[in-house]
């Protein structure tokens, strides 16, 4: 609990310094004002130059692996409150510039580690670029003004009533110092993965740049699952006021507190963060000019007005704004004191959409995250928890949530024009039965009863049976669907009971009736197996629609070679996945399959195999608990699997 209130108050420290970097200025300060300018100037300028760097590395490493010139290495993108402001507002924010960068997850783990290196590189060279260059802003437009910027900070700071929560009664100028230190710092966390040990450095930024005494520090933490994390800005330190006395409400902080100008996030390798938005973001991106506040002459880019910058679309938003409420609701949040922000911001989302796109978003995105067909027929399941989540925002917001809340607990088609609703207030009905929905399921539900998983395994191995009978009648008799081997959540709970390590009854259920992987003996056969699956699937019989059924093409990292793989997903009628089938070049010796399962001769596959399966699988699916419980399930196997 000590943690989490530390965590809480620093993260409320850190937000508000971040805010008045970009609130400094104004007709009293005319020389923070034009600092200001500046530094936003230069920011957006090393976004860029961040962009372009990366699309050199892109180029010079697809050189030297000879890989396809239309292959896409990564992408580079500004997120969080900047990009929701400048995509869905038209405006620009006064946050710091959210960021990330994806890299291709199908890539040889050589080209991959190779790119990671890079990119992290880059980043960090233009960081020192940056704090090098706000440095001599710094200097230049403060030599000689009564008051610096961290003064001013720290005389807004003294007058502030800022809390943690708004029902808190005291103010954290009362309890805490801020303090700027003389000299910023490069502080990196270390994964105690890669080192055996919690692994914590710092040093001067003079160390690297002696020009820079001016500029920000830096901070790198690659401790964090399931993202490493760069981060620029101003780093203080806090102290007691005076005659304070540490307690359990405000702890003294021991770490240092950033005020954020940029962070950049990775999502990290064979994580199903880094397959999905690889996958999802492709179509979501638009480049898009971004004037700047101020002219510079950059030394690589020359005299600038304008910068271009990649944006994800309102899906993108949409999508983020949901799955931070969805963590609130299975409290796996670490932020759920922004909830209100996260309501508000899908409020003014859904208000900006017209009622093709509101439909279209409901169909597409938010039912699917949900598992549910019509979200008009969604009847809220606990009423009485939403209310209680809701207790400790402001009297203002509660104002605004408590009366939907009420009408959610007696009304359950509140959605659309004939409900006197507005649409902001159609969007808080959404989110909330969005983590109702979350809520309820990932305490409650089962995902699939006993006689679906009957059904779908009989249709599983009907239209198995069928594409084997296929192939032998074209001649083809080296491949063998005999041999698929299952790996769906009873082979993982008989792999995991085997060890004697883990409590079964705590392993989240995926839903998916049947997960099997089938070997193949290579490419072409897979191509093969996968269109006449596709085709028994559709046949009568069997009449699964087109429309549920997707596959995707992958590749699995041996320890020789790349093999590739194809991954066939069957749906239900609200988007469920229910089948799932890889064809996998893999051989015997670099997949084993294993058996018997519970004294049969049914073969399942490896705990290897069992986790990239589930990687791909899960990438696929839209419903935030089901992802979320893949996402249990991938971790609770590679917790079996040599660190890499």
């Amino acid at each position: 609990m000590a943690d989490d209130r530390q965590r809480e108050i620093k993260r409320t420290i850190s937000s508000w310094l971040t805010e008045k970097l970009n609130e400094l200025g104004g007709t009293q300060y005319p020389e923070l004002e034009q600092f200001k300018t500046q530094v936003r100037s230069i920011v957006l300028v090393s976004l860029e130059r961040i962009n372009l760097r990366l699309h050199d590395i892109n180029r010079s490493t697809q050189s030297k692996y000879g890989l396809r010139d239309s292959l896409n290495l990564s992408h580079f993108y500004i997120k969080g409150g900047n990009a929701f402001r400048y995509t869905i507002e038209n405006t620009q924010g006064k946050s710091d510039w959210d960021t990330q960068i994806i890299i291709n997850p199908w890539l040889p783990e050589r080209v991959t580690e190779e790119l990671y290196a890079l990119i992290e590189d880059a980043v960090l060279d233009e960081f020192y670029y940056c704090s090098a260059q706000i440095g001599h802003a710094s200097d230049l437009l403060m030599q000689g003004a009564g008051n610096t910027f961290n003064d001013i900070t720290r005389t807004y700071w003294l007058t502030s009533n800022l809390k943690v929560n708004p029902q808190d009664n005291i103010e954290l100028p009362s309890v805490y110092d801020l303090e700027f230190p003389d000299q910023q710092a490069i502080k990196r966390v270390f994964s105690h993965d890669k080192s055996g040990l919690w692994d914590y450095d710092s040093r001067p930024m003079s160390a690297k740049t002696t020009a820079n005494k001016s500029g920000p520090g830096m901070v790198f933490n690659d401790a964090i699952a399931p993202f490493v994390l760069y981060r620029l800005g101003y780093i203080w330190t806090v102290g007691f006021t005076k005659d304070t006395i540490a307690s359990e409400r405000y702890p003294q902080i021991h770490s240092p507190i950033l005020m954020e100008i940029i962070d950049v996030t990775i999502p990290r390798r064979n994580t199903i963060e880094a397959v999905a938005l690889w996958d999802e973001i492709q179509s979501e991106l638009s480049l898009d000019n971004l004037a700047l506040p101020a002219p510079i002459t950059d030394d690589v880019l020359g005299y600038l007005t304008h910068v271009t910058l990649p944006f994800p679309d309102y899906n993108y938003h949409c999508a983020e704004q949901l799955t931070m409420l969805g963590e609130v609701a299975d409290g796996s949040s670490k932020h759920s004191d922004k909830k209100m922000k996260r309501f508000k911001r899908f409020g003014i989302l859904w208000a900006s959409l017209d009622d093709q796109q509101r439909n279209r978003m409901l169909t597409n995105l938010i039912q699917p995250m949900m598992g549910i067909a019509n979200i008009n027929h969604y009847i809220v399941q606990d009423p009485a928890w939403l209310s209680q989540t809701f207790q400790n925002v402001d009297a203002q917001d509660r104002q605004i949530i408590m009366p939907i809340i009420q009408l959610l607990t007696h009304n359950n088609a509140p959605i659309g024009h004939n409900q006197g609703l507005t649409p902001t207030e159609n969007a808080y009905v959404i989110a909330l039965m969005f983590m109702d929905n979350v809520h309820f399921r990932t305490d409650n539900a089962t995902p699939i009863t006993a006689q679906q998983i009957q059904d779908y395994q009989l249709l599983a191995s009907h239209v198995l049976a069928n594409v084997q009978t296929r192939l032998h009648a074209r001649g083809i008799n080296n491949i063998s669907i005999d041999e698929a081997a299952y790996s769906g959540d009873a082979m993982l709970k008989q792999a995991l009971n085997e060890t004697g390590l883990f409590n079964i009854d705590q392993i989240a259920l995926s839903g998916v009736a049947a997960m099997l992987y089938i070997p193949v003996t290579n490419q072409d056969a897979i191509e093969l197996c996968r269109e006449l699956l596709v085709d028994e699937l559709m046949r009568p019989g069997a009449d699964v629609s087109p429309a549920h059924i997707q596959y995707r093409q992958h590749n699995e990292q041996q320890m020789t070679r790349l093999s590739t793989a194809c991954t066939v997903c069957v749906y239900d009628d609200v988007g469920q996945v229910r089948l799932a089938f890889t064809f996998s070049s893999a051989t015997q010796g670099e997949c084993p399959l294993l058996y018997p399962f519970k004294g049969s001769a049914i073969k399942h596959v490896n705990t290897k195999s069992m986790a990239e399966q589930r990687r791909v699988v899960a990438s696929m699916v839209k419903d935030y608990v089901l992802r979320s419980a893949f996402s249990q399930q991938l971790n609770t196997l590679e917790s079996l699997l040599p660190i890499s």
